[in-house]
C-alpha cells in the first residue's frame, strides 16, 4: 500500500511540473519554436489536466485572458476563415469541428477539475464549457473589427457571465 501511495505521490508530481512547464513554456515539451501569444492558449489547456487542486480557476483566469487579450487577434481572425470556410469544404469542416471538441474536452476537464476540487459550482462541465466557449466565440468578431468598436464592455460581460457560469462570486476570475 505504501508503495502505491508513494508510486501516486511521484506521479502527482510529475504531473504537476509537466503541466507548468507545458504552461509556461511550452515549446520546451514539444522541441518546437516558442509560440505566439495566442498559441499560448493550447498549451494553458493542455497543462489544465495535470493541475492540481485548488488552482482550477488560476488556470481559468490564464485562459480567459488569453481569449481577450487583443495579441490573440491572429488566432481569431484565422477562427474566422475557417468556420467560414468550412460550409463548402468538407474536410476543413471536419478539421475545425474536431478541433472545436478537443477545445471543449479539455476546457469541460478543467471545469470539473474545479468542481472536484470545490472550486467551481455545480453542473454539467460538457454544458457549461460549450456556453463558455459559445461566449468567447462571439468575442471573435472583435478582432477583425476591433477598431471599429469600443468591446471593453462587452468583454466584462464575458467576465461575469463565466464567474457566474462556474459559480464563483463576481471579479473572482478577474482578480479584483
Amino acid at each position: 500500500m505504501n508503495a502505491l501511495l508513494t508510486a501516486n505521490a511521484v506521479a502527482a508530481v510529475a504531473s504537476i511540473g509537466f503541466a507548468g512547464l507545458g504552461a509556461v513554456r511550452p515549446a520546451a515539451l514539444s522541441g518546437s519554436a516558442p509560440p505566439a501569444g495566442g498559441e499560448r492558449f493550447y498549451g494553458w489547456l493542455y497543462a489544465a489536466r495535470g493541475i492540481p487542486l485548488g488552482v482550477a480557476a488560476a488556470v481559468a483566469r490564464l485562459l480567459l485572458a488569453n481569449y481577450v487579450n487583443p495579441a490573440r487577434d491572429p488566432v481569431a481572425l484565422l477562427w474566422l476563415d475557417a468556420w467560414q470556410a468550412s460550409r463548402r469544404r468538407p474536410a476543413l469542416h471536419d478539421e475545425v469541428a474536431r478541433q472545436m471538441n478537443h477545445d471543449l474536452d479539455r476546457l469541460s476537464e478543467l471545469i470539473a477539475a474545479g468542481q472536484r476540487a470545490g472550486e467551481f459550482g455545480p453542473g454539467d462541465s460538457r454544458a457549461l464549457a460549450m456556453r463558455i466557449l459559445a461566449l468567447v466565440d462571439g468575442l471573435s468578431v472583435q478582432a477583425a473589427i476591433r477598431d471599429a468598436f469600443d468591446y471593453a464592455d462587452v468583454q466584462r460581460m464575458l467576465w461575469r457571465n463565466v464567474e457566474r457560469e462556474l459559480g464563483l462570486p463576481a471579479e473572482a476570475l478577474r482578480g479584483r
